[in-house]
């Protein structure tokens, strides 16, 4: 079993992390803490409960601002003081509100492989991404940092670097301030470390950054030993390269994820291993109820984030889960197929049904066939639907079960608007579903007394050569995923 670093940047979610430190440690890491400055380090560890112990904290933790290269040095930090104590095989980087959703069997074995967990989509130089890295941004100040509007970055720009020299001749001069750059003096903390940062942004603006194909991609990674020695090797070998990320805008997204999109392992790299939801405004989804959480998790997917660390009850719903260890629910795509919640206030359960294509092949031998044959996109495997009505056995509900949703994960559909103008049946009742992301689902209530069967009513299949001119003549409705593949 290979040895594993879990490596947590933390500031505010230490509920959170107490209910997953169980799930990691189970599993054998090792659990390793950057913990803001600005947070109070007895209070948080407190709060993790007799979990806290096992973790080693870094020391001399640095005040991280969000979209600095302060992340990348808080990460940077951890992957030393790992380090420090053994070899490990693998370095998986996460922050305090996120969860496992997988048992600590799948959680083994896909620290076991020698793949690569990491977005990395190259970015041509006209995106916004590309930018961040060219052109100039210093986040690490109160002066500089983003406030109220994470979206609007604060360039530093031509207009800011002239006011700034202006500043700069007369603070060493000792002359008083023009109106020219008034603006910069209204700020705060217009400290030694402001003018030293601003003298290198100067120069290296001068000089030029490394010039660097950029990839784009999520913070939160899952690492083998030989690509973390790599990048650590590329950027300490190059001093230049780490001051042009210095000043660059959200460095945690484009420093790991452009040394290793170039780095020529391609082969053994897939997507990356924390689901965050941004299909949401403003996003991302910050989860306080089990019921917002996602159905459309793909195999790569070990982590969700983001977790409220005031949701007491989800946090207990979810530590019963992990504690049973079949991870948070029918995410993975595994039998069984009924998971229970139990409410606090009644002490009755709500269920949630994963409803999958099937495995038999004889499901494509009628005509019209029902299912198609199954197919694969990467580790993702499903079946188009082929008639506009589908039928699942339903589990036996227990009778503390007063409510059930039934959920269809879907790869795709055939047109936009086809999944949202499905329906689902259940005895007597049937509603039009509700998409989140890339699944479908209804809730019903449950009286005991419905049949142990459930359809999926849809729009008429269409057929692919008849919408865009495609050599495909199958008539074709949903893509509904079977049981997760390996990621091999």
């Amino acid at each position: 079993m290979n040895k594993v670093a879990c490596m947590i940047l933390a500031y505010r979610g230490a509920p959170v992390l107490r209910t997953a430190l169980p799930t990691y440690l189970r599993a054998g890491w090792d659990v390793f803490i950057h913990l803001d400055r600005k947070a109070d380090f007895a209070t948080y560890r407190q709060a993790l409960g007799p979990y806290g112990h096992s973790c080693r904290f870094a020391d001399n933790p640095l005040d991280v601002f969000w979209g600095g290269y302060s992340m990348i040095r808080a990460e940077l930090a951890l992957i030393a003081l790992a380090q420090s104590v053994t070899n490990y095989d693998r370095f998986i980087l996460l922050s305090d509100d996120a969860l496992p959703v997988r048992a600590v069997p799948d959680l083994r074995g896909l620290a076991d492989t020698d793949l690569n967990f990491i977005q990395t989509i190259e970015q041509p130089e006209n995106s916004s991404f590309f930018q961040r890295y060219s052109k100039f941004y210093y986040l690490d100040h109160p002066v500089t940092a983003i406030h109220s509007n994470r979206l609007l970055l604060p360039e530093l720009g031509d207009e800011f670097f002239a006011q700034l020299q202006e500043l700069i001749d007369s603070r060493a001069g000792g002359k008083p301030a023009t109106e020219l750059h008034r603006n910069l003096l209204s700020l705060p903390a217009l400290d030694d470390n402001f003018f030293a940062k601003m003298r290198d942004a100067i120069d290296l603006r001068a000089h030029g950054k490394s010039a660097l194909r950029i990839y784009w991609g999520s913070q939160f990674w899952s690492l083998t030993s030989d690509v973390v020695e790599l990048v650590q090797k590329t950027l300490y070998g190059d001093a230049n390269l780490q001051r042009s990320f210095e000043f660059s805008a959200l460095s945690d997204e484009l420093l790991f994820q452009s040394i290793i999109g170039g780095c020529g392992e391609r082969d053994r790299v897939r997507s990356e291993p924390v689901y965050v939801d941004w299909s949401v405004t403003p996003g991302p989804q910050i989860y306080d109820h089990i019921a917002q959480f996602p159905y459309d998790l793909q195999p790569n997917h070990m982590f969700l984030r983001k977790i409220s660390p005031t949701a007491d009850e989800l946090l207990d719903q979810v530590g019963q889960k992990l504690e049973e260890d079949r991870g948070l629910y029918r995410l993975t795509l595994r039998d069984p197929r009924l998971d229970l919640y139990r409410r606090k206030d009644t002490g009755r359960s709500w269920g949630v049904v994963t409803l999958t294509a099937p495995e038999d092949s004889e499901a494509s031998a009628s005509e019209p066939p029902r299912w198609h044959d199954i197919e694969h996109a990467g580790a993702t495997r499903f079946r188009w639907t082929g008639t506009g009505e589908i039928s699942w056995p339903v589990p036996s509900l227990p009778p503390e079960c007063d409510s059930v949703r039934f959920v269809i994960p879907l790869h795709m559909a055939i047109t936009d608007d086809f999944a949202r103008a499905c329906s689902i049946l259940f005895g007597e009742r049937s509603l039009p579903v509700t998409r989140r992301g890339q699944s479908i689902f209804s809730d019903f209530p449950v009286t005991g007394k419905e049949k142990p069967e459930i359809t999926l009513a849809t729009p008429p299949p269409l057929c692919p050569r008849n919408l865009t001119g495609a050599s495909d003549q199958r008539l074709l409705g949903l893509a509904i995923r079977a049981l997760d593949g390996t990621l091999t």
